[in-house]
């Protein structure tokens, strides 16, 4: 598996649905993919060079799969977030606002640290 980056982009409100059940196809379908991969094959030798290097590929598609994962229910969190709280402005201060940024930040932060590493 390469090297991950973290990106931004926005959509509309109402397509948030359509890009969560996207990501989650997505990872279902990998899921899928990777059962047939997972059964042991009886004319395959367990303690072999082929057995380590099937279960390295299986470990990475298992990684994969766990960032779209993460992936969505950091989406989703990140709206339910959004819904708890009152838009910004009429009384905030810049400092509310500030506290607000940091939280967020460490909201990101937070999700980085459980990600699973290659």
């Amino acid at each position: 598996m390469g090297e991950r980056i973290s990106i931004q982009y926005t959509v509309d409100v109402d397509e948030l649905p359509r890009e969560i059940g996207r990501l989650l196809e997505d990872a279902f379908n990998q899921y899928q993919l990777l059962q047939t991969e997972c059964r042991h094959k009886t004319n395959e030798t367990t303690l072999s060079h082929a057995t380590v290097e099937r279960l390295d590929s299986i470990r990475l598609a298992l990684a994969a799969i766990d960032h779209r994962l993460n992936d969505a229910s950091n989406i989703i969190s990140g709206y339910l977030t959004y819904k708890a709280h009152p838009e910004p402005g009429g009384n905030e201060t810049p400092e509310d606002l500030e506290e607000r940024l940091k939280q967020f930040q460490n909201s990101l932060e937070t999700g980085k640290e459980n990600e699973v590493s290659d």
